[in-house]
C-alpha cells in the first residue's frame, strides 16, 4: 500500500511537470508566431494633460451617522483617449464605477456611508495641489495622494 502511494505521488508530480512544460511551450510558440506576423504591442498615442481641462474629480466618503469625513479619493481623467469628448465620457464612467465599488464594499461591510462628488477642483500652481470648494488642498505628491491637508491660503 505504501509503495502504491509513493508511485502515485511521483506519477502526479511527473504529470504536473509535463503539463507545465507543454503550457510554457505553447505560450512561447504562440508569442513567437505573433512576433513573426507583426502583431506585437503597439504604443498608444496619448494627448497632453491640460490641468484646466482635464481636472480630477474628488469623491468624499462620509459616515452617515456622524457626518465625519472618512476618506477622499481623487479620480484622475484618462489621457489615453485622443478625442476629448470620449475622454470626458470615460472619466465620468470611471468616477461612477469607483463610487459604485466603494458603495458596494461599504454595503457588504454594513457601513453607513454617503458619498459626495465634487467636479470643479482648481489647480494651485504655486503649491502644486488641487483645491476644492471648501478651500482644502489635495496634494498630488507620492506621499499625499488624496489626503486632506490644512486649508489653503486664499488670496
Amino acid at each position: 500500500m505504501e509503495v502504491r502511494s509513493i508511485l502515485g505521488r511521483f506519477w502526479h508530480a511527473f504529470v504536473n511537470a509535463l503539463a507545465n512544460f507543454f503550457d510554457a511551450a505553447a505560450f512561447r510558440t504562440v508569442l513567437a508566431c505573433r512576433v513573426i506576423v507583426g502583431a506585437v504591442p503597439v504604443e498608444v498615442g496619448k494627448r497632453r494633460w491640460v490641468r484646466s481641462v482635464d481636472k480630477p474629480v474628488l469623491v468624499d466618503g462620509h459616515d452617515w451617522t456622524t457626518g465625519r469625513l472618512l476618506f477622499s479619493i481623487l479620480v484622475y481623467p484618462a489621457i489615453d483617449e485622443l478625442d476629448l469628448s470620449k475622454a470626458e465620457a470615460a472619466h465620468y464612467q470611471r468616477v461612477e464605477q469607483i463610487k459604485q465599488i466603494v458603495a458596494q464594499g461599504a454595503g457588504d461591510l454594513r457601513l453607513s456611508l454617503y458619498l459626495e462628488t465634487e467636479w470643479d477642483l482648481r489647480w494651485d500652481n504655486r503649491r502644486e495641489v488641487w483645491i476644492d470648494g471648501g478651500d482644502y488642498a489635495y496634494d498630488a505628491s507620492r506621499f499625499g495622494i488624496g489626503t486632506r491637508s490644512e486649508r489653503s491660503e486664499v488670496a
